[in-house]
């Protein structure tokens, strides 16, 4: 590489003249690029098919060059040419590299990838609309050849902001140098634009800065060591801050067209990053929605054996009373729960709670009721019926297990609403009947 660079050098320089160096200097560059690629992607097996794709495409540029030596015979007089359908190869194999040189990184959110897209395609209007601008004018064609030039150049250039976003807004030093580097191809696509419309032209000394320095700084990419990391998607301020800004530059673009006309490939570029933005909105409003009904789901439910818990109670029995239904609330205290806690340690002691719980709302379930944990080793049965001693012996003989060195089984009290009794209230409801002002009577069956 560094070959290449003095080359350049003293080409610029004037120090070069020989034709057949001007003739073969650029594809020999192209050439070199696809060597390095091709072997750096036998060297990391998991970024192969990223670094074979961009060595394929420098393959495009060479196939291109031999094409426009000996077929056109460095003219550019028919442009678009058949070099030209071949330079752009080039492009489809650099998104396709791209693409899956971030899969083999571990970068693929998707509400990244829409953020990206959004900053893209907003990237992409505003080089469409000023860096682009004097070149389509100059080539006066609307070939769809010329059109994929800034194009394809201002989509490669946004899909680093596509990459930047995956990342949490952080390039490593790997896309860094991709980026300057497709920053340079798409300065030569400029210049090349410019000069083709006007059939004059050919590659060498000035021509070949942006491609080489371009080219180089891509090879340099792909010899960058392989950094493969998870990245969280932390609520990081560059998370909102940088694709709204995005979002903004393709409304100001909107508004720029009120003063000043820019080309139709801007405005399409516009409408699109627009688009981004509404279906960005949407996937994140139903993101949030996920998350606001999980949140809500967990609330009520008891982590640890799946369950509801006592604010899920308190809501089921607000429903239950509300309707005037005849209701039982059997609470349930382990006996002997503790020492096994400290005899055998804590997830022995979530595994018990989990065979119990289950086997309690097997119980529940099967005669028409529901089972809940109310914390710690204490649980709570309601049921849509009138006081039954076999549904309850049956709930009791649920949360009864027994072993080698442990014994456990539940002391039991029920509730039962709307009903006369001596009024003995029960301590695990003393503050939901103050607030709720019911008649309930304590039953502990002998």
């Amino acid at each position: 590489m560094a070959a290449v660079l003095a080359l350049l050098v003293l080409d610029v320089a004037g120090g070069l003249n020989a034709d057949w160096f001007h003739d073969s200097y650029l594809w020999a560059v192209f050439g070199v690029g696809a060597v390095l690629c091709a072997v750096r992607a036998a060297q990391v097996p998991a970024e192969r098919l990223a670094w074979s794709l961009f060595a394929a495409g420098w393959g495009f540029y060479v196939a291109g060059g031999i094409v426009f030596q000996t077929v056109l015979h460095e003219s550019s007089k028919t442009f678009p040419s058949l070099a030209d359908i071949l330079w752009l190869g080039m492009y489809f194999c650099a998104m396709g590299g791209l693409v899956a040189l971030m899969r083999a990184r571990g970068i693929a959110r998707r509400a990244a990838w829409l953020d990206g897209a959004v900053g893209s395609l907003a990237v992409a209007a505003a080089a469409a609309a000023f860096a682009f601008e004097p070149a389509l004018n100059a080539a006066h064609s609307s070939s769809v050849v010329i059109v994929a030039y800034p194009l394809l150049d201002c989509l490669l250039i946004g899909f680093v902001v596509v990459v930047a976003s995956a990342d949490g807004w952080r390039l490593d030093r790997t896309f860094g140098f991709l980026a300057i580097g497709l920053i340079g191809l798409a300065g030569g696509d400029a210049q090349y634009l410019v000069s083709a419309a006007n059939g004059t032209w050919s590659p060498g000394q000035v021509q070949n800065i942006p491609y080489v320095l371009g080219t180089l700084f891509i090879c340099i990419a792909a010899w960058q060591p392989a950094d493969r990391r998870r990245v969280e998607a932390d609520l990081d301020v560059r998370m909102f801050a940088i694709p709204t800004a995005f979002g903004l530059l393709a409304v100001g673009l909107q508004a720029y067209e009120f003063v000043v006309p820019v080309n139709g490939l801007a405005r399409c570029l516009e409408v699109l990053a627009i688009l981004a933005i509404v279906a960005r909105l949407g996937f994140t409003f139903r993101d949030y929605a996920r998350v606001l009904d999980a949140s809500r789901r967990d609330a009520l439910i008891d982590p640890i054996t799946g369950l509801g818990n006592r604010r899920m109670l308190m809501r089921d029995l607000d429903e239950l009373i509300a309707g005037d239904h005849h209701t039982i609330v059997a609470i349930f205290d382990l006996d002997g729960f503790k020492s096994y806690n400290d005899s055998f340690g804590h997830a022995a002691g979530d595994a018990l709670l989990n065979r119990l719980s289950s086997a309690l709302d097997g119980a529940a379930a099967a005669a028409g009721g529901r089972a809940y944990r109310m914390g710690g080793d204490e649980f709570c049965v309601v049921l849509n019926t009138s006081l039954d001693e076999e549904l309850l012996a049956a709930c009791s003989e649920a949360l009864t297990e027994a072993g080698s060195g442990f014994s456990i089984k539940p002391s039991v009290g029920t509730v039962l609403d709307r009903s006369s009794g001596s009024g003995v209230s029960c301590p695990g409801f003393a503050q939901y009947r103050s607030n709720r002002r019911i008649n309930i009577t304590l039953r502990v069956p002998s």
